[in-house]
């Protein structure tokens, strides 16, 4: 069963970790350094894993370290030079893309989904299928992506990273519920990185950090439905809380103050959380009394279930 007890401290050490990245550009330039919000994620979620034990492995060999030793640092990379790009605000949206077009093809590099694994021909997906559905997948990231920093010089970024900070941790539960116990324990440093980072950030550094915390968002759900067992359903409801409180910066009602609106995106933004862990629930549910009825010998329960890919 996953600790409690290693997940808090996870969460708390990505949180401060993160939080000393952000003062510590703040201490180089007064009104920071616009890579730091991507930098300060990437350090604490590292430690947070390191936190819960988890050692990645190089050469990377399994999915975890794929996204550890992988994805991250090119998610984070790619705002680094987004910011030394920023003349040509092309060419760092240029680097996201190339983000979002790797990010399901990394996460899945090697196995059976996409590799002959078990010999020629024994691959589950065909070409033309994995082009399209990593190709869709793609597509929903960036255009994501784009929605939730496209303001990033407004206040209201900040709030639309907290929620997506919310969306990463209710994922973390969900997830484990959905039997990938240790993929839903890494969503807590992340969770707690992008947390400590926008409590400090400079309105300039809102973008670095929405934009690492939703490719690890997206990562997380791609580890718990393809190596566990997240619905779709479930998946998507997870991924588009945080468009909630983006596509209500943009509506901007007049009728409705600004901490009107807040708690609005807040309170919309949370039933997509809800309904994902209310499903989770009833399916954990379902899938354990289908476990107890069908054990044997080997003494197979719940708890191995919430410890399967621990």
């Amino acid at each position: 069963m996953p600790d409690p007890v290693s997940m808090m401290l996870a969460f708390a050490g990505g949180t401060a970790l993160a939080g000393l990245v952000i003062v510590a550009g703040h201490l180089l330039s007064r009104d920071g350094l616009a890579a730091t919000g991507a930098v300060a994620v990437g350090l604490g979620f590292l430690l947070g894993a390191f936190v819960l034990g988890i050692r990645p492995s190089f050469p990377p060999r399994e999915d975890l370290d794929r996204l550890l030793l992988i994805l991250l640092p090119i998610a984070v990379g790619a705002e680094v030079g987004a910011v030394l790009l920023s003349r040509w605000p092309w060419a760092g949206w240029a680097l996201r893309a190339c983000v979002a077009l790797m990010a399901g093809r990394i996460i899945l590099d090697g196995t059976i989904y996409i590799a002959d694994i078990a010999g020629p021909g024994t691959r589950e997906w065909s070409p033309t299928y994995e082009t399209l559905l990593l190709g869709g997948l793609a597509t929903s990231l960036l255009i994501t992506w784009r929605l939730l920093i496209g303001r990033k010089k407004e206040d209201a970024s900040r709030w639309t990273g907290i929620l997506l900070s919310l969306a990463i941790g209710m994922s973390g539960v969900v997830i484990m519920l959905s039997g990938y116990a240790t993929a839903g324990q890494l969503s807590f440093p992340l969770a707690g990185s992008l947390l400590g980072g926008l409590l400090l950030a400079r309105s300039r550094e809102v973008a670095g950090l929405i934009s690492v915390g939703i490719v690890g968002l997206f990562a997380l759900l791609m580890l718990g439905h393809f190596f566990g067992t997240l619905t779709p359903t479930n998946a998507a409801l997870l991924f588009s809380s945080p468009l909630v409180a983006s596509l209500l910066q943009r509506v901007r009602p007049t009728k409705f103050t600004p901490w009107q609106r807040r708690t609005l995106q807040f309170s919309l933004g949370a039933v997509p959380l809800v309904l994902a862990f209310i499903l989770a629930q009833q399916k954990f549910a379902h899938d354990a009394r289908s476990t107890a009825t069908t054990a044997t010998s080997d003494n197979s329960s719940a708890d191995d279930y919430m410890s399967f890919g621990k």
